[in-house]
């Protein structure tokens, strides 16, 4: 079955049909505005005040008509025109152009070119001019990094870079580099290999975060001796295939990383999460932030302390062991402390303060069935004794009768006190 093609519009025309150019000021007649206020939001409303446009999704083809868009809409600074129809380059540069003030672009799901005639596209820019682009998304495009590279050199300005889900599966090495890119988004591009990683750091030189989630990335392998990386604080490998501790030492070398995201990687998926942070946080200690929250001195200390007890019966601890006994000394191991849940205790019985005998009592039992046992045993009327727990020499009468005495808090060799009102 053959797909039915898709109506196109152009920029224009989608602009017109969301954001249409009447607007009934008598919609403010309700709130209550100063009218300086009153008058800057109708003036608002009109698509000459309009910072911000979002015509996603509107199967935008083409520009327009020339000059069209600078008349309607100069002033916007961010434009989403994402999941479109947009193909040609010349078209997308037609829109641009006429928009001065532009610095976020969002071309992600559009089928564009993966080349471009730089001789057409100069001729539009010399006519036209070019904003100073500083965020451009260009996710799920498929463009080459070649063609990426074009761009950047035509938006030299371009400081936050996203070009997740391009199946890209390795990065060229490139003559240039481009030390105004800040800020770069990579996920889930098929990056194997590290060195894939160190050429984003040669083309980027001045990063300060990178984004690398849903990577294929086993390892982390860092060459101190090339010069990169050296302004980047925040680095996210979330969902990445890192499996080993080695990776994570290496990240020391990264020398002013600070925010650090390693959701479900393997290497922490083996651990109970509260280990797996305190493990990670301990062999990083210049690193402020991990998976989004905030490390304080006190969590900082606790999980050095936890890591050298941790391999404090290894043959072959890691380097950072021996670090963290230089600052916190050895550490003594934890007492074993038994959790479990007694269900049977042994007691001594006193009968108005003389000893009796010793019982093993079931702490199943209600309060009630106790007084059964132990009138019973001394042999006693229902009614006519009261009884006693003393912890420590401090005595609580047993009640009511329907509680539990595994509530009563007693354990081992704790006192119970039976006052009989028959003398």
């Amino acid at each position: 079955m053959v797909e039915e093609a898709k109506e196109s519009y152009s920029f224009i025309k989608a602009v017109e049909d969301k954001y249409t150019a009447t607007f009934d000021a008598k919609l403010f007649n309700n709130i209550l505005l100063s009218p300086k206020r009153r008058a800057a939001l109708v003036n608002q409303q009109g698509n000459l005040q309009r910072t911000v446009l979002a015509v996603d999704g509107c199967n935008i083809s083409s520009a327009g008509g020339a000059g069209e868009i600078s008349k309607i809409c100069p002033n916007v600074v961010e434009l989403d025109i994402s999941n479109n129809l947009l193909h040609s380059w010349e078209q997308v540069f037609l829109v641009l152009c006429q928009l001065p003030k532009l610095t976020f672009l969002n071309l992600s799901c559009n089928p564009l070119e993966s080349e471009f005639d730089e001789k057409k596209l100069d001729g539009i820019i010399s006519n036209n001019g070019i904003p100073k682009l500083k965020n451009i998304v260009l996710n799920n495009t498929n463009l080459p990094l070649k063609l990426v590279f074009k761009i950047l050199d035509i938006f030299p300005s371009i400081e936050e870079l996203h070009l997740s889900l391009n199946s890209y599966g390795c990065v060229v090495d490139w003559p240039s580099s481009f030390p105004n890119v800040k800020k770069l988004h990579f996920n889930n591009n098929g990056i194997e290999e590290w060195n894939d990683v160190v050429r984003i750091g040669k083309i980027f030189p001045n990063l300060k975060s990178l984004i690398l989630c849903e990577n294929c990335i086993k390892e982390v392998k860092v060459d101190t001796k090339a010069i990169m990386f050296e302004k980047l604080a925040t680095l996210s490998l979330s969902q990445t295939e890192v499996d080993d501790w080695n990776s994570l030492d290496e990240m020391r070398k990264l020398p002013v990383l600070e925010d650090l995201r390693l959701v479900g990687i393997p290497l922490v998926r083996r651990e109970e999460s509260s280990k797996a942070r305190q493990l990670v946080i301990s062999r990083l200690p210049n690193v402020k932030k991990l998976n989004g929250s905030s490390i304080d001195s006190n969590e900082r200390e606790d999980a050095e302390r936890f890591f050298l007890r941790y391999y404090m019966d290894s043959d072959d601890p890691p380097a950072r062991y021996h670090e963290l006994v230089g600052i916190h000394g050895e550490v003594s191991r934890l007492a074993e402390v038994d959790m479990s849940v007694k269900e049977h205790v042994q007691v001594t019985v006193y009968l108005n303060e003389e000893e009796h005998s010793k019982l093993v009592i079931d702490l199943s039992n209600t309060i009630r069935e106790f007084r059964r046992i132990i009138g019973r045993k001394l042999c006693l009327a229902p009614k006519s004794f009261r009884m006693f727990h003393v912890d420590e020499y401090i005595p609580t009468e047993l009640s009511p009768l329907s509680k539990h005495l595994n509530s009563c808090y007693i354990k081992d060799g704790d006192h119970i006190l039976v006052q009989s009102f028959n003398k």
